[in-house]
């Protein structure tokens, strides 16, 4: 007769005990430099060790290179008001998150990947459709594009750990006008 049998199933050690199938998910976690120094972050933010000092890398962005503002690099690049206002904004999101966690290493270290990339991306991309005098819009679906999406994307693989920074698309997308404050970048043709 088949009926319901039961078994008695003994658990000893630290094994698992399963009756049936047994399903084991394997995330595919990346180990790279970012992710681990996210993960590092994590450490430091908790056991509140901070440092004295900042990492001449990171110096290096947070040293204004003029002394012309955000609104007035946009507004000679052809910008309207809407968007500077936006991008003013944006900007002011990103700095609150850097200026929050700078005195960690590890956070040093991260803003100096991303922020590097930012420019490169900026320069490498972006700046011959500004010296071409290429359409506004143009250059906005290019920035998202060439220079915005790659850091979200970047941070969507590698920052998986991450339960500190947490930056999100617009504190990415105030990157771009961090660096612009700040004189990295530039979105005037400089022929003009």
């Amino acid at each position: 007769m088949a009926g319901n049998r039961q078994k008695n199933i003994r658990i000893e050690g630290d094994g698992d005990a399963v009756n049936r199938d047994k399903i084991t998910n394997v995330y595919n976690v990346r180990d790279t430099k970012l992710a681990k120094l996210f993960r590092k972050l994590k450490n430091e933010v908790d056991q509140d060790d901070r440092l004295y000092g900042i990492c001449e890398e990171l110096n290096r962005y947070l040293t204004d290179k003029d002394t012309i503002g955000l609104e007035k690099k946009l507004k000679d690049g052809g910008f309207d008001e809407d968007f500077i206002l936006e991008a003013a904004e944006q900007k002011e999101y990103f700095s609150k998150k850097l200026y929050r966690y700078y005195e960690f290493e590890s956070a040093q270290f991260i803003y100096v990947d991303l922020l590097a990339l930012m420019k490169t991306n900026f320069q490498d991309y972006i700046k011959p459709l500004i010296d071409n005098n290429s359409d506004k819009s143009v250059i906005r679906i290019e920035v998202r594009e060439k220079v915005i999406n790659p850091i979200i994307e970047l941070l969507r693989y590698d920052s998986t750990d991450d339960t500190t920074i947490n930056l999100n698309a617009e504190e990415v997308k105030g990157m771009i006008y961090y660096l612009t404050g700040r004189c990295h970048i530039k979105w005037a043709n400089d022929s003009i």
